[in-house]
C-alpha cells in the first residue's frame, strides 16, 4: 500500500515543519513515459517538486511498480496522481539515494522511473594544529619550521585523534590564516591512516606563503568512501617559520556505495561475502587466511594473517626467512638413483637425485660398481675432486674407493 499524501492539509504542515532547513528547491517534470531530469542531485535540506505536463502520474518512493519489491529507501513518502501541474513537493532530511518511478499503468516498465542522490550537508572540524614534529621538524604551538638538515620525508601531524575519520564525499575545503618569515610553500596531505597504512592518500595543491598575513581557501575534490585519519602539514622551505591559525576542515559526507575492504577468496577461511574490494596489508600482501597449501589461488606463502605470491624478488626461501609456509609448485620430474649398478636404482627417475651436500643418492655395494673414483656413503655417493679427496671421504664416515698406483714400491 503506498503511503501517499492525498490531503493538501497534511501535506502542507510537513513542508511547514521542515522550511526552515531547505536550501534549494529543485523542480521535476513528469511527462509520458519520463522524468526530467531522471537522476537528480541535491544536499539534505534540500526541496525536490514535481510538475506534471501531460498524462496521469504519481510520484511513488515506496514499493518497486516492476518487482513489487521495497525500493529500501531511508524514506518512503510518496506524492498522489494527478492529471496535470502541481504533484506535490517532498523536502530531504536524510542523506542517501533514493529510487522511485510512477505507479500508474505500464509507466515504470516503459522507463519512467528517477532517482534522487540526496548529499550530507557539509561539516567542519575547526581548532586543528600539528603538534606531531617529525623528521627533524620542530612544532613551537602554531609555529612550524624545517631546519636545515631535516629529513626529506621530515613534516607535522595533527595528532588529535578525535577530530577522525575525515571524509570527502562531495568533495570539501581547508579554511586558514597564515603567515611565513619569507615567502615560503606548504601543502596538506591526507592520508588512510599513519605511516605504514596510509593508502589512499591524497596532497593538496601547494600554497604560497608571504609575509602578510592572509586568509587561504584550498579546496579539495570528492574523495568517493575514502575516509582518512592522518592529517599532515609540510613546510618546503628550510629555516623558515611558518604560523598557521584557525585552520578549520570542511568535510562532506559520501552518500554513494561505499566499498567493503576484505577477502574476496571463498576458499579462504576469512572469506568475506559483503566484501567489494580485495583487502591488503601494508606489504601488499592478500589478507585472505588459507588453512592449507590445497586452498591458495596461486603459488605463494601463507601468513597466519595473509598471503603472499611468489615474484621475481620474492621466493619460497625469503617466505620461510619471514615466518611464512611455503606453496611451490610441484615439480613434474623424478627425483632419484639412475645408475643401474647401485642397489637403490629408480627406473621411474628422470632426474637424478642429491642430497642437501649435492652428492649422489645412488648407494653402492663395493667399489667394482661406483661410476668413478669417489666416497661411498651408507645412503649415497661422492665424486674425488680438488677439494675432496680419500683422506676427507674418510673423514665423513665413508669408504675411498682412489684409482690403484701403477707404480712398484721397492729398493732402487
Amino acid at each position: 500500500m503506498k503511503n501517499l499524501f492525498t490531503r493538501f492539509i497534511a501535506f502542507s504542515m510537513i513542508l511547514l515543519s521542515y522550511a526552515s532547513i531547505a536550501q534549494t528547491t529543485h523542480t521535476v517534470e513528469a511527462g509520458m513515459f519520463y522524468y526530467e531530469p531522471q537522476n537528480l542531485t541535491i544536499e539534505v535540506g534540500d526541496i525536490v517538486s514535481w510538475n506534471n505536463l501531460a498524462g496521469t502520474h504519481d510520484v511513488n518512493f515506496d514499493v518497486n511498480s516492476i518487482t513489487g519489491e521495497s525500493f529500501g529507501n531511508p524514506d518512503n513518502t510518496s506524492l498522489a496522481a494527478n492529471s496535470g501541474g502541481d504533484l506535490g513537493s517532498i523536502t530531504f532530511t536524510e542523506p542517501g539515494t533514493y529510487t522511485y518511478d510512477c505507479s500508474i499503468g505500464s509507466h515504470a516498465s516503459n522507463g519512467m522511473v528517477g532517482t534522487i542522490t540526496v548529499a550530507a550537508a557539509p561539516s567542519n572540524v575547526s581548532g586543528i594544529v600539528f603538534s606531531g614534529a617529525f623528521g627533524g621538524s620542530v612544532a613551537d604551538g602554531n609555529t612550524y619550521t624545517m631546519p636545515s638538515g631535516s629529513e626529506p620525508w621530515a613534516g607535522f601531524a595533527n595528532e588529535d585523534v578525535s577530530v577522525y575519520p575525515f571524509t570527502f564525499g562531495e568533495g570539501g575545503s581547508i579554511t586558514f590564516s597564515a603567515s611565513a618569515a619569507s615567502p615560503a610553500d606548504i601543502y596538506f596531505k591526507f592520508e588512510k591512516n599513519p605511516y605504514p597504512d596510509t593508502e589512499p592518500s591524497f596532497p593538496s595543491e601547494t600554497i604560497s606563503l608571504s609575509t602578510e598575513t592572509a586568509n587561504y581557501t584550498v579546496e579539495i575534490p570528492s574523495q568517493g568512501g575514502n575516509t582518512f585519519s592522518s592529517f599532515l602539514l609540510y613546510v618546503s622551505a628550510n629555516d623558515v617559520a611558518v604560523t598557521i591559525n584557525n585552520l578549520v576542515v570542511n568535510t562532506s559526507d559520501y552518500s554513494g556505495p561505499v566499498d567493503v575492504a576484505g577477502c574476496m577468496d571463498s576458499n579462504a577461511s576469512n572469506f568475506n561475502a559483503d566484501a567489494t574490494v580485495a583487502e591488503q596489508d601494508q606489504y601488499g600482501n592478500s589478507t585472505c587466511i588459507y588453512a592449507s597449501c590445497d586452498d591458495i589461488p596461486t603459488w605463494g606463502c601463507v601468513y597466519v594473517d595473509g598471503f603472499g605470491a611468489f615474484n621475481e624478488g620474492f621466493d619460497a626461501a625469503a617466505c620461510s626467512t619471514y615466518g611464512g609456509t611455503p606453496c611451490e609448485e610441484p615439480s613434474l620430474d623424478v627425483a632419484g638413483c639412475m645408475d643401474t649398478l647401485a642397489t637403490n636404482f629408480l627406473a621411474d627417475a628422470t632426474v637424478a637425485g642429491q642430497d642437501l651436500y649435492g652428492n649422489s643418492v645412488c648407494v653402492y655395494a663395493s667399489c667394482d660398481d661406483i661410476p668413478e673414483w669417489g666416497c661411498i656413503y651408507a645412503d649415497g655417493f661422492g665424486a674425488f675432486n680438488a677439494d675432496f679427496s680419500a683422506a676427507q671421504c674418510s673423514q665423513y664416515g665413508g669408504s675411498p674407493c682412489e684409482e690403484p698406483s701403477s707404480d712398484v714400491v721397492g729398493c732402487m
